[in-house]
């Protein structure tokens, strides 16, 4: 599809028992790659569903190509198979519930002219109620360490220009596929999902490699569907505490670091007695289970960790007011 005047795009939909969401969302995103004006390609990357998507897929759009994995494993994982198998310079990773235009791709691939950009979070509308979405254009994820724990405040930029950011948003990213497949992609320690783009902004920082936003880059984004169909709201709490603990060990760097993560543990675990809240517990033995992939994971990268990093960003991020600041956990 299209020609060779803008760089080549490769668009990743992860999908997991989603015919219905799709049969909301395929042909408005399929109209919206076809005005792109460079060379594109869709890969739809069914996730091991049991319902109808793929024949669906296969009977509605046959320029579409559809790749399937034979069991369930999750976000980061469809995404890795999308990458391999694409053959353009920028992936997209758009979720299945997601509703993009023309300028989600216009605003964004001109962005890659700098070789050094790993990759682009793209401006979201989350439509909690249709008629009336909620910006969250002029927001970004800030990152920041609370109690010893990577934290995400939504923060309110003064400008709503491009700027650099410290970690993308999952389903809906642009990034370089060389340098994507460079970092090996997702890491499988966060299957099936939470805390997996963080990392691997992480880690792209850590090769100097940039991150950017572009809120003009704007995505209508359902929120949620498909881990709503899987998990229950408990075992999706349980699975991000589990993988928060995944994320500091695997990233965290200096003395004073460690001890604020320690201390962090302690008080959540006393505070989680009281407040009933036990799913923290069953987090922290899971994670204590996982420590050894952890740190074998964290061996592989351990040279290029730089607490410089995380100072840079947690003085960034106390510029801004935090738009959830008291929603988060």
């Amino acid at each position: 599809m299209g020609n060779n005047i803008q760089p080549s795009i490769s668009v990743v939909i992860p999908n997991y028992e989603g015919q219905e969401i799709l049969e909301r969302n395929l042909q408005k995103q399929f109209e919206a790659i076809l005005q792109y004006r460079g060379e594109s390609e869709i890969i739809l990357v069914d996730d091991g569903s049991k319902d109808s998507s793929v024949e669906w897929v296969e009977a509605h759009f046959k320029e579409i190509q559809v790749l399937r994995l034979s069991t369930n494993q999750g976000f980061g994982a469809a995404c890795n198979a999308g990458a391999i198998q694409a053959k353009h310079e920028i992936l997209f990773f758009i979720n299945n519930d997601m509703e993009v235009l023309k300028e989600t791709f216009e605003e964004s691939v001109g962005l890659f002219k700098d070789k050094e950009l790993f990759g682009v979070r793209l401006g979201l509308m989350m439509e909690v109620h249709k008629a009336n979405p909620i910006d969250l254009s002029q927001f970004y994820l800030g990152l920041t360490l609370r109690r010893g724990f990577f934290e995400l405040p939504m923060l309110k930029r003064e400008s709503r220009g491009t700027c650099e950011i410290p970690s993308l948003s999952g389903g809906a990213s642009a990034v370089n596929r060389k340098l994507f497949l460079e970092l090996e992609g997702f890491d499988p320690l966060f299957l099936p999902a939470y805390w997996e783009d963080v990392d691997l902004s992480l880690r792209a920082w850590q090769r100097g490699w940039k991150i950017l936003f572009e809120p003009k880059a704007i995505c209508f984004h359902e929120g949620s569907q498909t881990t709503k169909k899987v998990f229950t709201p408990l075992e999706l709490k349980t699975m991000s505490e589990q993988h928060r603990y995944y994320l500091v060990w695997k990233q965290g760097a200096g003395l004073f670091f460690w001890l604020r993560h320690v201390s962090g543990v302690l008080c959540r675990l006393v505070v989680a007695c009281f407040t009933g809240q036990g799913y923290r517990f069953k987090a922290f033995f899971k994670a204590l289970e996982g420590l050894p992939v952890v740190l074998k994971e964290r061996k592989k990268m351990q040279a290029k960790q730089n607490i410089l990093f995380f100072t840079y960003w947690e003085a960034e991020t106390k510029k801004y007011p935090a738009f959830f600041e008291n929603k988060q956990n």
